[in-house]
């Protein structure tokens, strides 16, 4: 394991099920004139979204992985990151506390590892073809599981982003007479290859 996503999700969020919301609908309430039936309003109390993430090698025995008991971030989504990585079989997620009190709903627990080889070639060089003013087409050779075209108005501004699994890219919407650069990275199951900053036109 190097890494681990976490994301909650909302599960029937409202004033009957959650007395946080209640509460705070209340607060706001009395400090507003007008129409009582709109539910607006800005919640002055803090929320945080609290747990701790543990593995296990054999289900029984776990240990600490992440421990966010004490935090006071609201993060809905979260990353754990492992660069070193760690053994692991089991992973269980204990959630402590949700925003509003409400019961935890967990959309996705992702796990992400490496695998076993060698990361891909380099892309070294592409060809570019233009088709029109906005339209630009890239191809190159490679055998890499998928590609992430960042592209940019300046070599150092790759701002842009396209990720596809065949070595050949459309860019499209693009101005006339525009300068741009492009690097073409290369992924695979034990990584991501650099590729080289290049003009395009």
């Amino acid at each position: 394991m190097h890494a681990v996503q976490v994301n909650f999700a909302d599960d029937v969020i409202n004033e009957e099920t959650c007395p946080g919301v209640r509460d705070a609908i209340e607060r706001a309430m009395q400090n507003m004139t007008g129409d009582d039936s709109v539910r607006r309003y800005i919640d002055t109390i803090h929320q945080s979204t609290r747990w701790i993430l543990e593995t296990s090698l054999d289900g029984v025995s776990f240990r600490v992985l992440e421990d966010k008991s004490r935090a006071d971030t609201d993060l809905p989504h979260d990353l754990v990151v492992r660069e070193e990585g760690l053994t692991a079989r089991y992973v269980r997620l204990r959630v402590l506390s949700l925003p509003y009190g409400q019961t935890p709903c967990v959309s996705g627990l992702r796990i992400f590892g490496l695998a076993e080889g060698t990361r891909p070639a380099p892309v070294e060089d592409f060809s570019c073809r233009q088709d029109g003013p906005p339209d630009l087409y890239l191809d190159w050779e490679g055998e890499a599981e998928g590609y992430v075209v960042n592209w940019g108005f300046s070599p150092d501004k790759l701002y842009h982003s396209y990720m596809i699994f065949s070595p050949k890219v459309h860019l499209g919407g693009l101005m006339k007479g525009q300068k741009l650069w492009a690097r073409i990275d290369a992924f695979n199951g034990t990584g991501i290859t650099e590729g080289r900053v290049l003009p395009l036109r």
